[in-house]
């Protein structure tokens, strides 16, 4: 698949998928905090999973996608991966509106990025809402240092940030 066909694919999927089960809980709050990540995992997590694994069924079916990979040269696991046989490579993150927890995922999926052999890499950083102090402008911030960064790793490497909101995700 084509650069960018893949990244209007990826940002095509992003938007039409339905946060609505996942917000929902989310807005009810009093959820606890294994409550709340268990939200993430079921409606967030596996769900964008499967909405993904239809997208790309027919136009892509190379791309296998998993929850929890463990890559090779960091010590996390990626929330969402998919890959083909070494053309393309695609890294979800999935993280509350913090700065902080943007900026650390970044740093370390870039190690990785760095050492990829694909030929193509794709790493889209997602937030969701997070409480009141989280300050979503300092997520764009690092965000948009991640994008510039990306292309000084990796040649083929793009970076596609997204936002969680009102029951869609907005890819930037």
């Amino acid at each position: 698949m084509e650069t960018n066909e893949m990244i209007q694919t990826i940002r095509d999927a992003l938007d039409t998928f339905d946060a609505s089960t996942f917000m929902s809980k989310w807005r009810r709050g009093g959820l606890s905090q294994s409550e709340k990540m268990q939200n993430v995992k079921d409606n967030l997590q596996f769900s964008l999973k499967r909405h993904l694994e239809q997208v790309f069924r027919d136009c892509y079916p190379q791309l296998k996608w998993v929850v929890e990979k463990k890559l090779e040269g960091c010590n996390d696991s990626v929330d969402i991966y998919a890959s083909d046989s070494n053309y393309w490579e695609v890294i979800i993150e999935i993280d509350a509106a913090r700065a902080d927890q943007v900026a650390k995922k970044i740093v370390s999926r870039y190690s990785h990025i760095s050492e990829s052999c694909r030929h193509n890499i794709l790493y889209i950083a997602l937030c969701y809402p997070g409480t009141q102090t989280m300050n979503k402008n300092e997520c764009e911030k690092f965000m948009y240092y991640g994008k510039r960064i990306i292309k000084k790793i990796h040649d083929n490497a793009f970076f596609i940030s997204a936002f969680v909101k009102d029951d869609k995700i907005f890819s930037e």
